[in-house]
């Protein structure tokens, strides 16, 4: 009598693909470390111009023109380093989204907590930063505005540029990192989707 071939009766279990197995735990840590990064060079950038420049450096329009591109050039360098450690891959867009938004989640968490250590070990910065924005208010803001919304309006604003706090900085900070990184992210993940596909022979 012929024994029971017992692997007939075995669920035959699918394994996982491997993209699967390859791509989505290393996704996350590469976003989390390109994001940890962006944040990095923030920090530097905005020490740089406290200490070396006269200017705000918590002034979002002294940090237009500089702060998107460190974080476009992280989340490119990023994206070419995931792909260079998973050959012969699809970089497909939704990788590159949620690379990019986990990337831009770190980048303005560190960008916060840095700003918030930053106004609350070193009170000089927050209060030039609270100079800065009474003068810009005072010299091109004022007559403009107390015509459309009046005096009263006018100087409750005042008020609230005054009573500025670490917290609130933070607070500003995270919303304007995380939203540009992201909406930055998504256009990474179109021009490098295509390029970096390695087709296979």
């Amino acid at each position: 009598m012929k024994p029971k071939n017992s692997s007939k009766n075995k669920a035959v279990v699918p394994e996982p693909s491997p993209l699967e197995l390859e791509s989505k735990l290393p996704l996350y840590q590469y976003g989390a470390i390109t994001g940890l990064a962006s944040a990095f060079l923030v920090m530097l950038f905005i020490l740089s111009l406290h200490y070396f420049t006269t200017t705000d450096s918590l002034d979002v329009r002294n940090q237009l023109f500089i702060e998107p591109w460190i974080c476009v050039i992280c989340l490119y360098v990023g994206t070419v380093y995931f792909k260079k450690k998973h050959p012969n891959k699809n970089f497909h867009f939704w990788q590159g989204i949620l690379m990019g938004s986990i990337a831009a989640l770190f980048t303005a968490l560190g960008s916060a907590l840095f700003v918030y250590l930053f106004c609350a070990y070193n009170p000089d910065a927050l209060q030039r930063h609270i100079n800065e924005l009474v003068y810009q208010n005072e010299t091109y803001i004022k007559t403009n505005f107390i015509a459309q919304f009046g005096a009263d309006a006018y100087t409750k604003m005042l008020a609230e540029y005054k009573a500025t706090t670490p917290e609130i900085k933070a607070n500003d900070e995270f919303m304007k990192k995380f939203f540009p990184v992201f909406v930055l992210s998504i256009f990474v993940s179109m021009a490098t989707r295509r390029r970096f596909v390695i087709e296979k022979s």
